[in-house]
């Protein structure tokens, strides 16, 4: 039976106090010394440099023996300093406590004095990590100090509070009796006027280091861990109490021990409670700042439409920092069973992170994001321009290939004339012209005048022209927002075009006057015959001069604009720009009756233009923003139209849903603390409820009602269980109430149900099953039964959707078997029974089918593979080697009753069988497996191994009558000699063959080969010749190299009087000239060469020889047959019992 260190270490603890106090008392002779005391220089020299770095449990007796047989009275201050040292090494528990027994046995023999001076050493070995010491390094540099500093502080912590509890140190006051340097924080005094001991004192300095970042959370969470039962008195099985309310409030200190005194641990657990709640504390102003930041750059965004790098950078550097501060003061606040504040880091509510994950609330049968079909055909569905202008042009060119009279190049447009009088186009002239100011004069400001100037601002600076095309082709341009300069509408910014004006006019206006779908595709279509940056420049013109009464042909205008966006984006752009700056003017004058209507207009225009998707997002909620900043009367009636006119849509599309939800309720916000007028706020709460009717249905989730204890059981497994978690799991599970009808319901299920927890965590729910059945066996007894159950339930029903519930099943009873709860022969039952189950009097024979384990189903081999290839679980089995080698030999047996195995399962088998019997491997022939069935089962009887002929051949022959009946196969044994024998001859004259085929292959390659090598040396001879020659021939380039190509060919290197030849390439101006050079044979570069070459030689006729190889094998296994079937004989059931 091992023994538990910590309980070893505490009573040893106990032992050394009672030691270590008596010599405070002023006892004599406590540590025992030799009689004669060794002064060797040498030895005594040994001794303090093995305090320095051979503080371990194997060097432990050496330094106590050292202690009691050295003279060491001349070396106490070397000793104090190296000890000192050894002791900040100290990275593990057991040479720590080599070092408090060291220590001890120091204090014992040298007395107060040498502890004394120990304990300064420790008190002013303490640095500071406060970030502003470091204020001049950078920040990679900061960080590194920081983690250097914090890892000593954290050693040097763990040595004063071991110490102090045997009684090494006593006071911090006791260095200064000595005349030893004590820092000032040291000796701080309680309420009471008594000095802090030295781990309070310590703790309690090292903890206000950095109150900003926390960075000294993690020495705070490594002393609780530690000394947690010891310090604070805290157990690991107590529960958190509950005041009347029901909150829980921290757990008061034990008094069981009698190391430390319960006042002592009243002041830790106050130190960390102040300390925990601080930490708290800062943890919701950080999520404060982190709201806000969030806000600012959503507001940077909707103003700007995007977030400068820095802001991004300082948001997320913050979030990761949040998130470290959270799990740190989540585990200090679990382990001190203090409760967690509710804090959230960002402004998202669980809606719109449900949102935000899963898309919008609206069901597509429900119409998605439109009201109807009929809309939605509208705004989605708009005609592409560039299939129709390949279909036109594709007619043109038709028509031009057919010899008939050329038809007039002008469309119906060209006609109008003719058609109408001259009265109706002087009326229509007299119309636009009426549209337009007189001599570029701007209208007074009560004028109803679109985004004209006024009089005061002529002499002022103009606005930039309209973002649009220049004459030398398009220019792409971004529209504006809150451009705080005067964003007046002037004419002289759209360009007039001077060619065929009067074909552009009659476009537009039949345009505006037959709103329908077909006029809006056959204008667009006509416009891109004709467009130019100035016509572009007329048509914006066009839609700026719009009357407010065609306000019902906006939509027509937005399509035939969205059905060119493709092609000609600046027109789009042009067009928003324009309306930007018009909103930006009309607001400023948004109290003139006349402007006011003007702004409906264009509100709605771009509501029009939003639904076909052409404007940025940031442009869109801009103008929310600047709508409700200003919330007045005449701002309330703008926002209900644009709420009327874009809300839905804007809130039912998944990219904008988050963003038109805030604004939603900014809008409430707004609209409840504004003082409007009661006819506006009626319009405002209407525009808001249209948007967001209340009746809205909502996507239904059918969650099933759980009780909260279900919930919480539900959580820690199949949530928070991992390898780190599992004993805080267990923890958390053990301290519930097990008499409880809906908590041991609830366990039941998630250990039974082990399909649906995480497959990698069903080793650490086998693990805490362990832990629980030595506590409640009863419980486990149900467990294992039920998994049981449920495997044999996964045979009988075999459907291809519970293959992965019985995979999980099948490496749970695995892990339990590794852990002890499941008996050898349970394990051997479950194997059998996959083998045996369904098949008919238990015996799986080839050519006998069976509904439940057909023989193309191969799921049952993957679930013995699975159980099988655990490592524990196969070094387990191989304890008793004959039942393992008669289940694998009945395996191998079973396999022979199944079809030709899929790459995966033949894999996965071949790999289990690498893992529990490599040296055999698997039988290639249904003969080969019912021999060792025979011998093994001779074997396992008790007898040599040696199989009975008679019986296996008098089986094979059953086997294969059965195989034979199946297939309705009846032939006599003659005519199956016949056959053999015709295969034979068959299988001979096609390796023959196979052969002939490879002598003929070889020949060619050889010979293609040599016709290569010829072919490069008459071209190199070609090349010589020509420059000896001089001269320069048409096509004269040089010859790629053949090395490493198909024939795997290389250069000869070429040693003439032990020089190598060696070709130098120079160039002069474009001019390139090979110069042949002779290297000595002795340098390392023609050694190189050389052996580069003839390892590359063998390289490929090695890859050569490879090839020729692999293509015979490839023709002799062309046909061969399939391999034979196997038969299984009976086989014996068992049930399971609990292992007592």
């Amino acid at each position: 039976m091992t023994t538990d260190p910590k309980s070893v270490r505490g009573a040893r603890r106990k032992v050394l106090k009672e030691l270590n106090r008596s010599v405070w008392d002023g006892a004599k002779d406590v540590f025992p010394l030799a009689e004669v005391l060794d002064t060797s220089l040498k030895r005594n020299t040994a001794f303090i440099k093995r305090c320095k770095v051979g503080l371990n449990e194997d060097q432990q007796s050496t330094l106590l023996k050292e202690i009691a047989s050295l003279s060491l009275e001349r070396y106490i201050s070397e000793i104090v300093a190296d000890f000192s040292e050894g002791l900040v090494k100290c990275k593990s528990s057991a040479e720590l406590f080599v070092g408090v027994e060291v220590a001890s046995a120091l204090h014992q023999r040298f007395g107060p004095s040498i502890s004394c001076a120990i304990l300064s050493a420790m008190l002013r070995s303490i640095q500071s990590t406060n970030p502003d010491v470091f204020a001049g390094l950078t920040d990679e540099a900061r960080a590194r100090e920081i983690n250097a500093r914090s890892d000593r502080n954290r050693i040097v912590m763990r040595v004063i509070i071991e110490l102090w509890l045997v009684d090494v140190f006593r006071y911090s006051t006791d260095p200064g009796v000595y005349k030893y340097e004590v820092p000032a924080w040291a000796l701080q005094k309680t309420s009471s006027g008594t000095v802090l001991s030295p781990p309070m004192a310590t703790l309690k300095h090292i903890l206000h280091f950095d109150t900003e970042g926390f960075a000294t959370s993690g020495i705070a969470i490594s002393v609780v861990k530690a000394y947690g039962s010891l310090l604070l008195g805290l157990t690991k099985d107590e529960k958190a109490q509950e005041d009347a309310n029901g909150d829980k409030i921290p757990s008061s200190p034990s008094t069981k021990g009698s190391l430390v005194s319960p006042e002592e641990q009243q002041r830790f657990m106050a130190l960390y409670t102040a300390y925990t709640r601080a930490f708290q504390d800062r943890i919701v102003e950080v999520a404060k700042k982190l709201r806000r930041m969030e806000r600012g750059n959503e507001q940077a965004y909707i103003r700007t439409g995007k977030v400068l790098a820095d802001r991004k950078e300082r948001y997320e550097s913050l979030m990761r920092h949040a998130e470290g501060l959270w799990d740190a003061c989540k585990t200090l606040s679990d382990l001190l069973s203090i409760e967690m504040p509710q804090v959230r880091f960002t402004n998202e509510t669980e809606e719109e992170m449900l949102i935000r994950k899963g898309g919008t609330v609206f069901k597509d049968s429900d119409g998605g994001i439109w009201d109807d079909d009929e809309q939605k055909n509208f705004y989605e569905n708009v005609t592409d321009i560039r299939k129709l202008l390949e279909a036109q042009l594709a007619e043109e060119e038709n028509k031009e290939a057919v010899p008939e009279e050329e038809p007039d190049l002008n469309d119906d447009y060209d006609d109008v004339e003719s058609v109408k009088s001259d009265d109706e186009d002087n009326r229509l002239a007299q119309e636009i012209e009426n549209l337009k100011p007189e001599n570029d004069q701007a209208p007074p400001e009560s004028s109803p005048a679109i985004g004209q100037p006024s009089a005061a601002s002529n002499n002022g600076p103009r606005p930039a022209s309209a973002p649009g095309t220049g004459a030398s082709g398009p220019r792409k341009a971004t529209p504006k927002v809150n451009d705080d300069s005067d964003d007046e509408i002037d004419d002289d910014e759209f360009i007039q075009a001077p060619v065929e004006p009067d074909r552009l006019h009659y476009m537009l206006m039949d345009l505006s006057e037959n709103p329908n779908r077909e006029v809006v595709d056959k204008v667009a279509l006509e416009f891109m015959k004709i467009e130019t940056p100035g016509y572009r420049k007329r048509v914006i013109e066009f839609f700026a001069r719009v009357r407010n009464s065609d306000s019902y042909k906006l939509s027509f205008f937005a399509r035939f604009v969205a059905t060119l966006h493709p092609l000609l984006p600046d027109i789009t752009e042009g067009l928003i720009g324009y309306l930007n700056r018009s909103f930006n003017f009309l607001q400023r004058r948004r109290k003139n009756p006349a402007l006011f209507q003007r702004q409906m207009f264009n509100i709605k225009f771009l509501c029009e233009l939003i639904k076909f998707d052409l404007v940025p997002k940031f442009v869109i909620f801009n103008r929310f923003t600047q709508l409700t900043k200003t919330l007045d009367d005449f701002n309330a009636l703008t926002l209900v139209n644009y709420l009327e006119g874009c809300g839905r849509y804007l809130l039912r599309k998944t990219a904008t849903n988050v963003l038109m939800t805030k604004m939603l309720r900014t809008v409430e916000t707004q609209t409840s603390v504004r003082r409007l007028s009661y006819d506006k706020k009626t319009l405002l709460v209407g525009a808001v409820a249209y948007v967001r009717p209340r009746e809205t249905t909502r996507l239904s989730l059918t969650v099933k009602k759980r009780p909260i204890i279900e919930k919480y059981i539900r959580h820690l497994v199949y949530s928070a269980l991992e390898k780190n978690t599992a004993s805080h799991v267990l923890a958390q599970l053990l301290k519930m109430d097990w008499n409880d009808t809906e908590t041991l319901t609830a366990l039941q299920k998630v250990f039974t149900k082990i399909h649906k927890v995480n497959f990698s965590n069903v080793k650490h729910m086998a693990w805490m099953l362990v832990e629980i059945s030595k506590y409640y066996p009863s419980f486990v007894t149900y467990v294992i039964d039920g998994v049981f159950e449920s495997i044999r339930r996964g045979l009988e029903i075999s459907t291809f959707a519970y293959n992965q519930k019985r995979l999980a099943e099948v490496r749970y009873i695995s892990e339990l078997f590794c852990c002890g709860l499941i008996e050898e022969y349970n394990v051997y039952e479950t194997l059998y029974l996959f083998l045996s189950f369904g098949h008919p009097k238990g015996k799986p024979i080839p050519g006998v089918l069976s509904s439940i384990d057909p023989p193309n189903d191969f799921f049952r081999i993957r679930l013995i593979c699975s159980l099988l290839e655990v490592p524990d679980t196969a070094k387990k089995l191989h304890v008793n080697k004959d039942k393992l080698d008669l289940f694998l030999a009945n395996f191998e047996f079973y396999l022979f009753t199944k079809d030709k195995l899929s790459m995966e399962v033949e894999f996965q088998l071949r790999d289990t069988f690498d893992l529990i019997r490599p040296q055999t491997g698997i039988a290639s022939n249904i003969e080969e497996a019912v021999r060792r069935l025979y011998r093994q089962i001779d074997l396992t009887n008790g007898g040599t191994g040696q199989e009975d002929e008679s019986k296996v051949q008098q089986a094979l022959m059953s086997f294969q009558a059965s195989m034979g009946m199946q297939n309705g196969h009846g032939e006599d044994e003659s005519e199956k000699e016949e056959e053999m024998d015709e295969q034979k001859k068959a299988e001979l004259e096609r390796r023959r063959k196979a052969q002939e085929e490879y002598e003929r292959r070889k020949k060619n390659i050889k010979a293609a080969v040599e016709i290569e090598r010829d072919l490069q040396n008459m071209m190199l001879d070609r090349g010589l010749m020509l420059r000896e020659s001089g001269r320069k021939m048409q096509f004269q380039e040089p010859v790629p190299s053949t090395n490493g190509g198909s024939s795997g060919t290389l250069p000869p290197v070429s040693v003439q009087g032990g020089r190598m030849r060696y070709s130098l390439m120079t160039k002069q101006g474009t001019k390139t000239n090979m110069r042949a050079m002779g290297i000595p044979t002795e340098t390392k570069i023609a050694q190189r060469v050389s052996e580069n070459i003839e390892q590359r030689q063998k390289e490929n006729d090695r890859i050569k020889e490879y090839i020729l190889r692999y293509s015979e094998q490839y023709d002799s296994d062309e046909d061969k047959g399939s391999i034979p079937r196997i038969n299984q004989p009976e086989l014996t059931s068992y049930r399971y019992r609990p292992k007592k």
